[in-house]
């Protein structure tokens, strides 16, 4: 009756078999079990507890809402949170024991979440400490770069010599498995003694601050390389930490001769007419239900999918996968991402160094200034505000990876099947909780609460805070998750492309408009305040190579959706043949020209104006005798017209 009132009223009915079984254990189990019927209404209760779906306990209620009949919320931490609930109560209650996630176990979602917050706080300590240099220092140098400005004597260079080969040598003797605090002090111990013998012996500024970015790409690449370790170490031994879980049995011994509670329970098991049989088992003996078809345990279909992830050379998965797709996991990985967080601290102390000039020292071009620096505080909470995004919907792994998992120890086949629905997260419908239209644009947001896409966003977040040998490794983790659901799953991960493009263009965009500011920054700079002093050309040409590397990588991260997104044929439904548009083409192709045309102002401002500069050339583009260079540039041009 419940399920023939849902399709009454026009409302999805996937889970109609729990309603079904509702109305079983009512009409079935009374007229078969006698008066004990009620002992299996309350097992009933007890075996799906507050997981029945409301329309189950109370005829009524929309079927698109979660598994647990509360709707989903508009903000993913709260459907994250509650069916984190739910699926905890479900093991729980059939493995009498809880399922820790690989994610969870390992801790690299937490990891990444205060990883986040490291990286915008040095930024602002950057920023702040870079301001402050032209007020305490002297120019133009600041400090210098040349190390043979060091006034130390030769003990005090014996002194940090010691004290940098005995921090290395406990590093090195140093095992992965140890805690993480005792890496963080063993690095806090390490760059405090960098920058006092910094700071005592040469300069507390430029120096100073080349000193903390060193210190800030050191701890980056270090703690990849720590929480990568810990991640593959849990994934190794992802099956003993999920052993197989087994039915519920019960102790029927009684110890008392003629209890009347118990005598009449007993009589009847002795002469075998009293079978207990749980809700589950009742529910496998039902005729003209859907069952789940026999297929490998999801434990070892994660294992596989994850052991591919981190060993694509390898060959851990049944499932057919593009090899091709799967990032190399060494050491060069770090590179981009260690590019990424030079140029980022770069700009923002870059920056906040020439504000500070200009407020302390000489207000020459001090409009401009401002303006860099007012644009790179706004990049800045952009940023934020994406990042943030980002990583609430990636801290939902861990629950898409405990629903995968919770499939082979659940043992009632219909709540099984409802946990594999959240774990894909489908929500195909264009209709609220509410019973409202939902816009379509609201529609194109919902129902990408599943591992693969989240796994995406864990990737995006952790490439754009520098961590790139770990992005290559969650990007690796969604492909693999991606196939194996398709294997194991009726449903397709559709457009991997397109999500990929979603979660990474702002931040292809941030990057790329970080690197113009940081190269028109040092235009300006280094063409405007050194009359009496040579241009430090070791800085500015690791700044130019830097800036030009960052452009060449941003192009090529841009035009690779243009043969995957933009030349590469889709089908957008059963029916449909096959075609090359969607409303997303557009935007993939005005954003492909926009990031072109910066990287194009980007060369422009290197090759035309600061290699000149560094290289006491004339201005190609109107040499110097041209006012509008003598203007922007009166020291590069000093001499010259």
């Amino acid at each position: 009756q419940a399920s023939l009132a849902l399709v009454a009223q026009g409302q999805p009915c996937r889970r109609s078999a729990l309603a079904l079984s509702f109305v079983f254990f009512n009409n079935q189990a009374g007229p078969a079990m006698g008066h004990h019927a009620d002992d299996y209404e309350h097992a009933l209760e007890h075996e799906l507890g507050h997981h029945a779906p409301a329309h189950v306990a109370h005829g009524h209620g929309h079927g698109h809402s979660s598994y647990s009949g509360v709707p989903q919320s508009d903000a993913p931490s709260a459907s994250l949170a509650h069916r984190h609930q739910v699926v905890s109560e479900l093991t729980q209650h059939y493995y009498q024991n809880d399922l820790i996630p690989p994610t969870t176990k390992s801790q690299v979602l937490r990891a990444q979440k205060f990883s986040v917050v490291y990286y915008y706080t040095m930024n602002v300590i950057f920023f702040l400490y870079a301001f402050f240099i032209p007020a305490t220092t002297e120019g133009p140098y600041y400090g210098g770069f040349d190390f043979r400005d060091f006034r130390g004597g030769i003990a005090n260079r014996i002194i940090i010599c010691v004290v940098l080969a005995l921090v290395l040598i406990r590093f090195l003797v140093m095992s992965w498995s140890a805690e993480f605090y005792q890496f963080a002090v063993l690095l806090a111990g390490f760059e405090v003694a960098l920058c006092i013998f910094t700071g005592v012996f040469w300069s507390a500024g430029l120096p100073m601050l080349l000193t903390l970015l060193f210190s800030n790409m050191l701890n980056i690449a270090t703690t990849q390389y720590y929480w990568k370790y810990h991640f593959t170490k849990v994934v190794k031994d992802l099956k003993s930490l999920v052993p197989p879980s087994h039915h519920h049995v019960y102790d029927t011994t009684v110890v008392s001769l003629f209890d009347p509670r118990t005598l009449y329970l007993e009589f009847v098991k002795l002469w075998g007419f009293k079978l207990h049989k749980t809700p589950a088992m009742l529910y496998d003996e039902r005729c003209g239900v859907f069952s789940t078809k026999e297929q490998m345990s999801h434990v070892e279909a994660l294992h596989g999918a994850y052991m591919q992830a981190l060993e694509p050379e390898g060959r851990w998965v049944p499932w057919p996968h593009a090899d091709s797709d799967l990032w190399s996991i060494n050491v060069f990985g770090l590179l981009d991402g260690l590019l990424n967080t030079f140029v980022s601290n770069a700009a923002m102390a870059f920056s906040g160094f020439w504000l500070g000039k200009v407020m302390f020292n000489d207000f020459y071009h001090g409009g401009y200034a401002v303006v860099c620096a007012v644009l790179i505080v706004c990049i800045y909470f952009a940023s934020i505000r994406r990042t943030i995004g980002w990583l609430e919907e990636a801290m939902g792994v861990a629950v898409a990876e405990k629903e995968w998992l919770a499939h082979d120890v659940v043992h009632h086949t219909a709540q099984r099947e409802e946990i594999l629905f959240d774990a894909v997260d489908v929500m195909g419908t264009a209709t609220s909780s509410k019973g409202r239209r939902v816009m379509p644009q609201d529609v194109m947001q919902k129902g990408r609460l599943n591992m693969v896409f989240m796994w995406l966003c864990v990737a995006s977040t952790a490439d754009f805070i520098g961590e790139s040998y770990l992005a290559k490794l969650y990007w690796n983790l969604a492909h693999e998750t991606r196939s194996m659901m398709e294997a194991l799953t009726p449903y397709d991960f559709k457009l991997f492309p397109h999500a990929k493009w979603e979660v990474t263009f702002k931040s292809t965009l941030i990057k790329i408009t970080q690197t113009l500011i940081l190269t028109f920054t040092s235009c300006l700079y280094f063409g405007t305040y050194f009359r009496e002093r040579p241009v430090p050309m070791p800085l500015v040409a690791f700044i130019g190579a830097a800036c030009f590397i960052q452009s060449v990588v941003k192009l090529t991260e841009a035009i690779q959706f243009a043969f995957t997104i933009l030349g590469a044929p889709h089908r957008t439904s059963v029916d449909d043949d096959v075609n090359n548009t969607t409303h997303r083409h557009m935007f993939v192709s005005e954003w492909i020209v926009l990031v072109a045309l910066i990287f194009v102002f980007i060369n422009i401002l290197i090759w035309l104006y600061l290699l000149p500069i560094m290289k006491n050339w004339d201005l190609p583009v109107g040499k110097c005798k041209e006012p509008f260079n003598q203007v922007l540039f009166p020291s590069a041009c000093l001499g010259k017209y």
